[in-house]
C-alpha cells in the first residue's frame, strides 16, 4: 500500500515540475547546443528516432505474443528481451529530446 501512495503522490507532482519553463541550468544549459537552428534539429531527429523506437518495440512485442511452433520458448524469450531492451532506449531518447 505504501508503494501505490508513493506512486500516486509521486505522479500527481511529477506534472509540476515537468511543466515549469522558467527553469535555468547552468551545467545543463552548458552542455545543450548553443544555436536554436541546431537544438531543432537535434529534436526533431530525437522525436523521429522515438517514433522508430516505440514503432519497433510494438511489432516486436506483438511478434512475443503471437509465436508458435517448436522453437517458441527461445525465441520468446529473445523477444522479450528485446522489447525490454527497446524500452530502456525509448526512455533515453525520450530524456533527451526533453532536456533539449
Amino acid at each position: 500500500m505504501k508503494k501505490l501512495l508513493f506512486v500516486a503522490i509521486f505522479l500527481g507532482w511529477s506534472p509540476v515540475f515537468a511543466q515549469q519553463p522558467n527553469y535555468q541550468n547552468s551545467a545543463v544549459n552548458a552542455k545543450l547546443p548553443l544555436t536554436p537552428e541546431k537544438m531543432t534539429a537535434s529534436t526533431e531527429a530525437l522525436q523521429a528516432t522515438l517514433y522508430e523506437l516505440i514503432d519497433q518495440k510494438h511489432a516486436v512485442h506483438q511478434a512475443h505474443w503471437n509465436l508458435r511452433g517448436p522453437q517458441f520458448i527461445s525465441l520468446h524469450e529473445l523477444l522479450e528481451e528485446l522489447y525490454g531492451d527497446l524500452s530502456g532506449y525509448i526512455d533515453a531518447v525520450a530524456e533527451r529530446k526533453l532536456a533539449l
